[in-house]
């Protein structure tokens, strides 16, 4: 996956999210535990998934 491709990813996650998280105001351990769930998640996307220069195609296709 591109780094261009990762940020679109993130931007559009990060949105639902952010969503789910401002609407959840009155339950703290909800937005506590997207907030936890989020920041796993970046970390995730960027240590474990394999980066791709711009233009190159990801094996198998």
């Amino acid at each position: 996956m591109t780094m261009t491709d990762k940020l679109r990813v993130v931007w559009s996650v990060t949105l639902v999210m952010g969503i789910g998280f401002v609407l959840m105001g009155k339950v703290p351990v909800g937005r506590a535990i997207r907030a936890v769930v989020w920041m796993y998640r970046q970390l995730y996307f960027f240590l474990r998934v394999q980066t791709l220069p711009e233009g190159q195609a990801p094996e198998g296709e």
